[in-house]
């Protein structure tokens, strides 16, 4: 049996037990299981709609009394669906994945494990259609799937320079983030907060994206530089390429067109693309790694600057169905998650 677990039920976990429910014939998985790991009375409606949905619930089997007293309905085990799973996806806070790795080093049963931006050192760095190739060879189990924002700048890249990282000369970035998720309780700065550069490429951001693309064989020359806003809606990121080439505005308004994932907005502002999601996405996300908004574009002989909106975790969730699928369908992988290829959008 072909089994995908999920660690956990929030704003990454949620939406892919959903997606891999709604693709799990197309994907080849015969069963779907997931958890979470504190008995809450407010999260029953979204467990339930989960497990309608035709996921398995499983608990830690020292908390299932607990869970049940909470009016929870429980599949099974936790320990049982670990060891049994072909692929096992951390979606839980920071810190949790890295240090359940031992535990997971000792096992024989899954074929993989996939862990999420927060946890660098966790595996292989990997984001959708950058580094394929390096998926494809890889013998590690492990696979570091990479930030929102690292999504979106290494797309940029990828976008900029026609898919040809060597016509990459340098750049700068800044990511201007969202204080905290529209799903999350409080955390959101009352004031503009800037992000300390302890990275010899400024932020992790940069540092992030030369890693993944290190995985294809390219030195990148990038720095970035961050700042937490006191909003909800998305990430912004601003960008300023330098090119090995001089190159047209209606060139990369084509790079962008021809682009597999990245789409393209006449929008400026970040609540009406964030509103796109919420109105046609699959569980409210845009999928795609950047939103270009191509009204700000200025293009000056070889140096591209614009501005480009970060779908958060909703960027990841198509690298995470990428390399599962991977890593249970080894030979036809790339086949079966072009069923994925309908929640990609063109134009918000």
């Amino acid at each position: 049996m072909t089994t995908v677990h999920v660690q956990g039920a929030g704003t990454i976990g949620a939406p892919l037990v959903y997606l891999f429910n709604r693709y799990q014939t197309q994907l080849g998985f015969d069963e779907v299981t997931f958890t979470k790991h504190t008995p809450r009375g407010r999260d029953r409606p979204l467990i339930k709609q989960l497990r309608e949905g035709g996921a398995r619930f499983v608990v830690d089997d020292s908390k299932k009394e607990a869970f049940e007293d909470t009016g929870f309905t429980v599949d099974g085990t936790l320990d049982e669906a670990v060891e049994n799973a072909t692929v096992v996806i951390e979606a839980t806070p920071s810190g949790i994945a890295l240090d359940r790795k031992p535990e997971y080093e000792a096992m024989d049963g899954p074929e993989g494990f996939l862990a999420q931006g927060s946890e660098a050192g966790f595996g292989t760095p990997y984001a959708a259609r950058i580094n394929d190739d390096v998926l494809d060879g890889l013998d590690d189990r492990f696979v570091h799937i990479v930030s929102c924002n690292t999504h979106t700048i290494a797309s940029l890249i990828r976008t900029m320079t026609g898919d040809d990282p060597e016509q990459f000369d340098e750049g700068s970035v800044v990511c201007i983030r969202r204080g905290t998720d529209v799903g999350q309780a409080g955390g959101a700065p009352l004031a503009p907060h800037l992000s300390v550069h302890d990275a010899p490429e400024g932020t992790h951001h940069a540092h992030d994206v030369v890693d993944l693309y290190a995985t294809t064989g390219n030195e990148l020359d990038l720095f970035s530089s961050a700042i937490k806003v006191p909003t909800q809606f998305m990430h912004t990121v601003w960008f300023r390429f330098e090119l090995e080439d001089d190159v047209s505005k209606d060139t990369i308004l084509e790079r962008v067109r021809n682009d597999p994932l990245v789409a393209s907005t006449e929008k400026m502002d970040a609540d009406l693309v964030f509103n796109n999601g919420r109105q046609t996405g699959p569980f409210g996300r845009i999928v795609n790694q950047g939103v270009l908004a191509t009204e700000s574009l200025f293009v000056d002989d070889d140096t591209v600057t614009g501005f480009c909106f970060t779908p958060q975790d909703g960027n990841a969730l198509l690298s995470n169905m990428y390399a599962a699928t991977r890593m249970a369908h080894p030979d036809d992988w790339t086949k079966r998650v072009s069923a994925l290829d309908e929640l990609i959008q063109d134009e918000i």
